[in-house]
């Protein structure tokens, strides 16, 4: 794992090479990193209407799919509109088994990143070992770095 101060160097490059990272703390330790970087926060459990929830975990992973790639699709993107995505309640995409691929396919680029939160951890090894087993779904590409 590395100290926010990497992420503060990463931030400064003028491009982002399909950067998708794993923040394993707290949201507020995440922003303050940050710092004035454009950001935009994504808790996966506001793709689901309360009000009609799929049936089982096939219509789940569907409708998962489906509300993410649209809400990416909707992000402005390009050299000035750099954006800082941070996905909330991650643990969705393991549980459901969607994987990463959508943020590749439909977000992530040279003046986009995708930071995964993994907050709330007792222990932050069983995070880590909970998103290692995400991260080894076929369609998904692991993040390539830790803080």
């Amino acid at each position: 794992m590395k100290p926010a101060s990497h992420l503060q160097v990463v931030l400064k490059q003028r491009t982002w090479d399909k950067e998708m990272l794993l923040w394993i703390g707290s949201e507020k330790e995440l922003l303050q990193a940050l710092g004035p970087s454009k950001y935009v926060v994504l808790d996966l459990l506001d793709l689901f209407d309360v009000q009609n929830l799929p049936l089982d975990d096939e219509e789940t992973r569907e409708q998962v799919h489906e509300r993410l790639r649209s809400y990416l699709r909707e992000i402005p993107r390009g050299p000035d509109a750099r954006t800082i995505l941070i996905i909330k309640s991650i643990g969705l995409l393991a549980r459901y088994n969607v994987g990463l691929k959508d943020f590749y396919d439909w977000f992530i680029g040279s003046f986009t990143m995708v930071i995964l939160l993994l907050d709330g951890m007792p222990d932050r090894r069983s995070g880590l070992r909970t998103f290692a087993a995400m991260a080894t779904d076929s369609l998904a590409t692991s993040p390539n770095r830790v803080w």
